[in-house]
């Protein structure tokens, strides 16, 4: 992190993903370090997502290393991301059988829409 206190500047929006498109669950993200304005831009664009929820923000993840240098942070799972990690995450398990690849499609556009409305973080 030392090494690359000079690029964090430069970082407009850090984006984690972990578990996403699990089947039997719905996609969600949770923001973090951004202000009032993005954070609503965002809120709003997932509104067009049925499959896309916003969770309450956890802290556990890579996400944070970014998110403490004041960094807006969007943290991506899924839904029931706890269990997840215990149960699937970086296990035999975590194959892509696991993959509902609508749910992976729909969060991949959500992703590709934020580049497009270049946020004014």
């Amino acid at each position: 992190m030392e090494k690359s206190r000079d690029f964090f500047p430069r970082i407009r929006l850090a984006v984690n993903c972990d578990g996403i498109g699990m089947k039997n669950s719905t996609n969600c993200f949770s923001c973090h370090s951004f202000s009032d304005k993005p954070h609503d831009t965002i809120r709003s664009l997932a509104s067009y997502y049925p499959d896309l929820t916003e969770a309450v923000p956890w802290y556990q993840g890579d996400h944070m290393l970014f998110a403490m240098q004041k960094i807006p942070t969007l943290a991506c799972t899924s839904y029931g991301i706890s269990d997840i990690l215990e149960t699937i995450i970086h296990t035999s398990r975590d194959t892509p059988a696991m993959i509902d690849i609508c749910h992976l499609q729909t969060f991949t556009r959500f992703l590709s829409d934020i580049c497009e409305i270049e946020l004014a973080l």
